[in-house]
């Protein structure tokens, strides 16, 4: 045992830096409101094909993920998280939505980081919660 002797430096409770980690662990969790909702997402019926869209005032050729997602949960936010790989790379894209419970959406996200030639195309999604 390691006695202390008055002239060394106690330990102190550090109330500022206690303080500083309650303030970002609180800022995180409102960051991450998907985390700590009550909703829980199903998706369903994805799709992904080849197609055009509109991209910065004129139409590019790319990727079309559709899907629907469910809420079979209370009402909350769900993370929908599509990811497609094609033979020219992978790219993926993240939304937090509000949901009731029992809603369902038909959502479409367009990537237009292929191009026109890409082949093997595939495409996940992921949800949460």
């Amino acid at each position: 045992m390691k006695a202390i002797t008055p002239g060394q430096p106690q330990p102190k409770f550090d109330w500022l830096t206690s303080l500083m980690t309650l303030a970002l662990l609180i800022i995180f969790l409102l960051g991450c409101r998907a985390l700590t909702s009550r909703a829980r997402g199903r998706a369903s019926n994805l799709r992904c094909a080849s197609d055009v869209g509109f991209v910065n005032g004129g139409m590019d050729a790319g990727v079309k993920v559709s899907l629907t997602v469910t809420n079979v949960g209370e009402a909350g936010i769900i993370n929908i998280r599509p990811h497609i790989n094609t033979s020219e790379g992978e790219w993926s894209r993240s939304q937090d939505i509000q949901f009731r419970s029992g809603e369902s959406m038909n959502l479409s996200y367009f990537f237009d980081e292929p191009t026109i030639n890409a082949t093997n195309i595939q495409c996940t999604v992921a949800v949460s919660p």
